[in-house]
């Protein structure tokens, strides 16, 4: 019976000893969340001044901050009524506050950088001015507090900066390699360009009117064949409502609206492109009678 005793206040002893080492530790181990939860809160709130002393949009920080804070008296009470607590989730929203804090100050770094490398490449396009309106963006995502987007969008804008920077040295490079060179060609053969550009104004004289002809005939034709074609839709449209009942009357009305507005339209072209017609055949008889006399006071 004392063997039966002892041999239980042994194992009391054991496992009460057991038990009370690993409350203890875990007590130590909340103490040390604890403190390190008081320090995160107490440097986000730093980082809140920072904030506001720089001139940015806080309301991420203070959201996480407050987050962190009511996270943070929930585990006090828990702790004060011999409960579980758990500040890890304190420092989770602390830790967000820092990342926040770099990215912030990252994408402010960018955006000047960017800047400064726009203005100094300057205006030199079209392009580049048009460029300005993303430098705006990005200071609209800043504001906005959307950093993780600035330090994209910066990246892209100053690809962009220079791939145009380098297009316009290119180009610049060219036009004064291509001037240099076509004056030098002027130069030795301004007499054949003469005779060249004489030769091409008296051509074009000479067949400007056959050509703006056959221009006038083949759009009459391509209208006529439009005409045509329509004319056939409306027949078809006629045969699918009358005979078949293949659409609506709804349909059939707005098709043949439709087709009639455009064969109007072909008719009211067409007159007028005739007229065009019959008005450079006249400039043309007029030329050829004038010129038949002179050609026969030669003979006489």
């Amino acid at each position: 019976m004392k063997k039966q005793i002892f041999i239980i206040l042994f194992l009391i002893f054991v496992f009460g000893n057991g038990m009370f080492i690993q409350c203890a530790e875990q007590e130590k181990e909340n103490l040390s969340e604890q403190k390190q939860a008081e320090l995160c809160i107490k440097n986000s709130e730093s980082v809140l001044v920072e904030f506001i002393e720089n001139g940015f949009e806080f309301q991420r920080i203070n959201d996480s901050l407050k987050k962190a804070k009511d996270l943070y008296s929930a585990q006090i009470i828990l702790l004060n009524s011999k409960k579980n607590s758990d500040f890890s989730n304190v420092l989770f929203y602390c830790n967000e506050i820092e990342k926040v804090r770099q990215l912030a100050f990252q994408a402010k770094d960018e955006l000047a950088s960017v800047k400064k490398f726009y203005f100094e490449v300057g205006n030199i396009t079209e392009e580049m001015i048009l460029l300005s309106a993303e430098i705006n963006i990005i200071e609209e995502e800043i504001k906005n507090e959307r950093y993780e987007k600035v330090i994209e969008s910066s990246s892209n804008l100053y690809k962009k900066i220079t791939e145009i920077q380098a297009s316009a040295t290119a180009i610049n490079l060219f036009y004064k390699a291509t001037s240099r060179g076509l004056k030098n060609f002027i130069r030795d053969n301004y007499l054949k360009i003469f005779v060249f550009i004489l030769v091409f104004f008296v051509s074009f004289k000479i067949l400007k009117k056959p050509i703006k002809r056959k221009i006038i005939q083949r759009k009459i034709n391509a209208l006529e064949i439009e005409k045509d074609v329509l004319k056939k839709l409306m027949q078809q449209s006629q045969k699918d409502y009358f005979q078949e009942g293949k659409i609506s009357e709804g349909i059939y009305n707005l098709k043949i609206k439709k087709f009639s507005e455009l064969v109007r339209d072909i008719d009211r072209q067409l007159p007028l492109l005739r007229e065009e017609i019959l008005k450079i055949t006249k400039f043309k008889k007029k030329d050829e009678q004038r010129s038949t006399p002179r050609k026969s006071k030669k003979k006489n």
